[in-house]
């Protein structure tokens, strides 16, 4: 967070978790978010801010791209021979006989009559080419809004309708009325900045979850104040700087060990549905967001976390941590998921119309209540458009009826307005006081029957960073799971060990081999100063890392130990050299 907090505020601490929990969840079962707010509420920035920590390489940062763009730039042109599908560039091209090249006139007219029949074949391979693109593992990150079309290609990986073979085909035909197709393979994380525009409001409201920044007064000093260090000390604030880099190296590990350990993530509570208020098949939906949500943080903690063999098939084990973290981020944005409403509606609902419950309030009362005390005062114009908005919802009641005006005339056009929502029924995340004993309970509901069907089996295990692993006794899986501690570190300062009689050498199995890369470290002689490149440290420097590419980050003898630990925990080793270049 401290490295994120640098340029986005942490009153958008909602927003850069869930950003964040959408791209990890790449790594296991894609989901999707889309950011609904005012213009200039800083949107697509915190999205672009967090998602940027994520590996280059599975992200793609869009504008307005039509389909045949996305197609070409993307895909790649696929002919099936054989059942097989192979790339169409890997298939020669027949080339045409030379009459200098043959003297005999006979056996050259047979050439020519083979070449013909190739040609024949070629061109009809190229009729059947298609166009596939590999969207595993990938991130789309949507500037602004999405092309229709393009939409409705990429609208059914939304719902995971490809999941039972892995890949969705459509087809489009062009102005010649030829058909085309193109084939997507897996789902990508789908973040939409931008789905204001109304049209598209049921479908992403049903195949996203849906977040608002905050627009508070304090969030907009935080954030003015981010700008004026951002142009007061552009070093503190460079894109490609160690930490952030370093960051970016631990999620590749985490993609690596996930892909070649092949490992999904489970939820080992029996009954998870009890804490779960739902009634409708909206909720449903809800509900399994809420079930995929809690996989990102287990990943993000990947080697602090068990992962155990079910039915020959390995799982990561999220703790009641996880689930925790997952429910608070969760009750945060489920009502602007659900209505697909700006937070500023749901806001003056809570903090104003909500107060009238019963004999319910006017327009002129409402505008009042909302405009007092604040700077920036609305019309009762807005306020109306913000009643007509929650009365769609049914979140409002409008009631049209006869009352005495204050000249003692009869208006029978006078609205008054009836919350209908409370707090006791508007989230369907039923509020408890403490969850932890209910999970816990519900964890040894799922290890109890896993263990007498037989489904579980050893070993179980921890996976470190260098690709080995760590065997774990049954209690200690089970202590692992029921601790409740905050983990704040994404990397942690180290290596989480289970405290047993496991030998360290006893690898349970290598996961993964990854190359350990060297970076060297130099101390800084005394006549080079150079401030400390640390968030908000202003010591001066008395070492500096150096990557392969020469790139170089400074640090003072604190910061530089700490920095070294998280090296050393993403297994890049550091030599160190006593000069200076």
């Amino acid at each position: 967070m401290n490295e994120i907090h640098k340029t986005v505020s942490h009153y958008d601490n909602h927003i850069i978790r869930v950003s964040l929990a959408a791209g990890l969840s790449t790594y296991n079962k894609p989901l999707n978010l889309a950011l609904k707010a005012e213009s200039g509420s800083g949107k697509t920035y915190c999205t672009i801010e967090t998602t940027s920590f994520l590996p280059d390489e599975d992200i793609e940062t869009l504008n307005y791209v039509s389909p045949k763009v996305f197609i070409h730039e993307n895909g790649q042109a696929m002919v099936t021979i054989d059942g097989e599908d192979v790339p169409f560039d890997s298939i020669p091209e027949p080339v045409k006989p030379d009459p200098a090249d043959e003297p005999d006139r006979s056996f050259y007219a047979q050439l020519c009559r083979n070449y013909n029949e190739e040609m024949k074949r070629y061109r009809e391979l190229k009729r059947q080419v298609f166009y596939q693109i590999d969207l595993r593992n990938k991130i789309l990150v949507f500037m602004e809004g999405i092309d229709q079309k393009l939409f409705t290609m990429l609208k059914t990986t939304m719902s995971r309708d490809n999941e039972n073979h892995g890949y969705n085909d459509s087809k489009y035909v062009d102005e010649k009325g030829s058909v085309h197709k193109t084939r997507l393979l897996g789902s990508p994380v789908m973040i939409f900045n931008s789905v204001d525009s109304g049209e598209y409001n049921n479908e992403f409201a049903t195949r996203c979850l849906t977040a608002t920044p905050n627009t508070s007064q304090n969030k907009i000093k935080a954030a003015m104040e981010i700008s004026a260090k951002k142009a007061a000390y552009p070093c503190l604030f460079n894109n490609n700087r160690f930490q952030k880099r370093l960051l970016k190296e631990y999620f590749r590990k985490i993609r690596e060990t996930m892909k070649k350990g092949n490992i999904s993530v489970i939820s080992p509570y029996d009954g998870l549905n009890t804490i779960f208020n739902g009634d409708s098949t909206r909720y449903m939906r809800d509900f399994n967001k809420f079930i995929e949500l809690i996989a990102p943080f287990a990943i993000l903690h990947l080697y602090q976390r068990p992962v155990v063999i079910l039915n020959d098939q390995r799982y990561l084990v999220p703790t009641i941590r996880d689930v925790l973290d997952a429910k608070d981020t969760f009750d945060k944005i489920i009502e602007t998921t659900q209505t697909n409403a700006d937070n500023r509606l749901i806001q003056f609902y809570w903090e104003t119309v909500s107060k009238h419950q019963g004999d319910g309030t006017t327009l002129d009362v409402i505008t009042d209540e909302y405009n007092q005390g604040k700077k920036r005062k609305l019309t009762s114009r807005t306020i109306y458009g913000w009643l007509e908005q929650l009365t769609k919802l049914e979140w409002v009641d409008a009631r049209k009826g006869e009352q005495l005006t204050s000249k003692g005339y009869v208006d029978q056009q006078r609205i008054t307005y009836h919350p209908l929502k409370n707090r006791e029924t508007s989230l369907n995340m039923l509020i408890k006081e403490d969850l932890k004993p209910i999970l816990q309970k519900q964890f040894k509901k799922w290890l109890k029957t896993s263990l007498e069907k037989g489904w579980l089996r050893t070993p179980f295990i921890i996976p470190r960073i260098d690709g080995s692993a760590f065997e774990i006794t049954l209690e200690e899986l089970e202590r692992v799971i029921l601790d409740t501690e905050e983990k704040n570190a994404v990397i942690s300062k180290e290596d989480f060990m289970p405290k047993s009689s496991t030998n360290q050498e006893n690898m349970a199995e290598n996961f993964l081999i990854l190359e350990n890369k060297k970076v060297e470290e130099f101390m800084l002689p005394p006549n080079e100063p150079h401030p400390c490149e640390f968030y908000n440290c202003g010591l001066e420097a008395t070492h500096y890392i150096k990557t392969k590419d020469a790139d170089e980050s400074y640090f003072c003898k604190t910061h530089f130990r700490e920095m070294r630990k998280e090296c050393e925990a993403v297994n890049m080793k550091l030599e160190p050299r006593q000069e200076s270049q």
